[in-house]
């Protein structure tokens, strides 16, 4: 989904549809069944479409003599709202969401989202008012970007768009890295909305709308959801049968489909409990599951527990789901660290990334949609190594000793008391506009900067990984009424010395106990030695090269300090004992990543070039 509307008098239709254009093809990957492209006097539309609900219907961009909508993600309750709508005397010229969508802002404007139970970004053209209104789904599944400038504003579903339109309309430009998005990156995994990578680029909040003036380009932003208020007396009985009430609910809601559909069992629990709800609701479903056996020496000293292999295969046997295993954890880890950075125009921070990029391929072969657990530690404060509010809750909450990686970062770019001025200040800003009960309580505010801050990183890992592979990955956790609902329980239901106890308690006896009570793990990655080699000498190869080119990777950090950790192999084992497999690989995906960004999309630390032509 693209647009870009523009005032410049050197630009002609013909340039910007050809953006356009550009645009839609560099985001093929998101829609390879169909395209389209609507252009007005000043204003150019672009959509690239998968097919899953009515696969003849929902042709976009819809145009309508009042407007023009392009959509990305889906509308879980259409159907219910179809009824509604057409109570209200709307008609109807397919069965597709896309349609409903349409009567939906025809009827309702601004409050229609209020209406919406699904995963969605859009753009809403009113052809009359010379207006775009621009709509992301609550938590922030589906993406959605903007940048603006003097003379036009960009809008996409991917940063890769954004600098496709650049290309066409401003030959030579190229992207800056935005400090604090950078920054934030190396906190929590992923910039905090509204700021990304990129020096100039916005993404739109989960929860907001933006509109968007096509004659003057100004932009005013309004959030139509937030967590802060919500209050809940429920007890623990009652809260265990609503929280089973409402993940049901959700699951059943996310497989509505034309297409195929599958459920991603990495066999932990929360993974495991949407397959055991799918398959309440239809059997038959295939199960995907990538991993490997685990040694003893690791999961003693991790928060890993043995294979997650056999609880995968207990929990599809016990669904009733076809389980499709794979173990290529291991092999190819550079070229797939740099597809991934490919794929979420960012940096790759956490090497399971790499396993998962590598199961998305395998679902694409048989399936367009497919289920995960995304999203349940956050929803239910899982993170049992981040949720200690002993201490401040500020902008090191996931990890205290975070801060030390400034200590490694080039004083060119940003020295580490100007780093961390910066990260303070901004984390103030994404704060201010919260209440205070939010801001003052120590145990709320933990939980919405896991909603707020964490949650991102996982849902754009997500989504741009699944899209690359033109899959459509739903997350019911996230669904708007259990995040509303569990982040308004009470404090001794959510913070207990189990981890997601309300979570696990609410299916026990339901489902396998085993599972429903198995210790936690993450999502399976590869810790074979000699893939930890690979990256090692790969990054050593960077530096070597950067220190010759003066690249992003020396821009950005110490580059004698990071030859120091990655050149000489005793230094090196060292650090593996002090810091372990997980986390070290983690770091050298991220230098490779910025490589990446750094060699194929030019981007620098530099100063952003010129949005508008001279």
């Amino acid at each position: 989904m693209n647009a870009i509307v523009w005032w410049g008098a050197d630009t002609t239709v013909d340039d910007v549809t050809d953006a356009v254009r550009q645009m839609n093809t560099r985001l093929d990957h998101r829609g390879p069944d169909a395209d389209g492209v609507w252009t007005g006097a000043n204003v150019a539309i672009g959509h690239t479409r998968l097919r899953v609900i009515d696969l003849e219907g929902g042709v976009q961009p819809v145009v309508t003599e009042a407007a023009v909508l392009a959509f990305n993600g889906e509308i879980y309750n259409y159907r219910e709202l179809r009824v509604e709508l057409a109570d209200l005397g709307h008609s109807f010229t397919d069965d597709s969401d896309t349609d409903v969508l349409r009567a939906a802002l025809e009827q309702w404007g601004e409050q229609a989202v209020d209406h919406l139970n699904g995963d969605f970004a859009f753009i809403w053209y009113d052809r009359t008012a010379q207006r775009l209104l621009l709509g992301r789904d609550r938590l922030g599944v589906k993406p959605l970007y903007l940048k603006t400038g003097p003379y036009f504003a960009i809008i996409s579903s991917e940063l890769k768009g954004i600098l496709a339109a650049e290309e066409r309309l401003i030959p030579g430009s190229t992207p800056s890295l935005d400090r604090t998005g950078f920054l934030q990156t190396l906190l929590y995994g992923n910039p905090v909305p509204p700021t990304t990578f990129y020096d100039g680029v916005e993404a739109l909040r989960g929860g907001e709308q933006a509109i968007l003036c096509a004659r003057s380009g100004l932009v005013s932003k309004t959030r139509y959801w937030e967590l802060g208020d919500q209050d809940c007396a429920d007890d623990r009985d009652r809260a265990q049968r609503t929280v089973a009430e409402l993940l049901a609910d959700s699951v059943a809601l996310r497989m509505r489909s034309d297409v195929d559909y599958s459920v991603m069992l990495s066999g932990g629990l929360d993974s495991s409990l949407v397959a055991y709800l799918s398959g309440e609701v239809g059997t038959g479903t295939r199960a995907y599951t990538i991993g490997e056996d685990r040694r003893e020496e690791y999961t003693a000293k991790s928060f890993m527990n043995g294979s997650d292999l056999s609880f995968a295969r207990t929990v599809a046997a016990e669904a009733g789901h076809a389980l499709k295993e794979f173990d290529e954890l291991a092999g190819d880890v550079v070229e797939y660290v740099r597809r991934c950075a490919r794929a979420r125009d960012g940096l790759v921070t956490l090497a399971s990334e790499v396993s998962m990029l590598k199961l998305f391929e395998r679902i694409a072969d048989s399936d367009t949609v497919v289920l995960s657990g995304d999203g349940a530690d956050e929803v239910f404060l899982g993170y049992f190594m981040q949720i200690d509010t002993s201490g401040e809750v500020g902008p090191y909450y996931s990890s205290p000793r975070a801060r030390f990686a400034f200590a490694l970062l080039n004083p060119g770019f940003i020295g580490p008391l100007a780093a961390a001025r910066t990260v303070r200040r901004r984390f103030d800003e994404d704060l201010a506009h919260l209440p205070a009960r939010v801001r003052t309580d120590k145990r709320r505010l933990m939980h919405y900067l896991q909603l707020r801050f964490t949650l991102p990183y996982l849902l754009d890992r997500a989504d741009r990984l699944s899209a690359a592979k033109s899959l459509e990955l739903r997350v019911p956790y996230c669904d708007h009424r259990i995040a509303e609902y569990v982040f308004g329980l009470s404090d001794d239901l959510k913070y207990t010395t189990a981890e997601k106890k309300l979570l696990r308690d609410s299916f026990a006896g339901r489902f396998n106990d085993e599972v429903v009570y198995r210790k936690k793990s993450v999502f399976p990655f590869s810790e074979d030695e000699s893939q930890l080699e690979e990256l090692r000498a790969e990054v050593a190869a960077i530096c070597a090269r950067h220190r010759r080119d003066a690249g992003l990777v020396a821009q950005v950090y110490r580059l004698p300090l990071l030859t120091a950790m990655v050149a000489n192999r005793t230094v090196f084992g060292q650090l593996v004992r002090v810091l372990g497999t997980f986390y070290l690989q983690a770091f050298l995906c991220q230098i490779i990543s910025m490589d990446t960004l750094g060699s194929e999309y030019g981007l620098s630390t530099g100063p952003a070039t010129s949005t508008h032509r001279k």
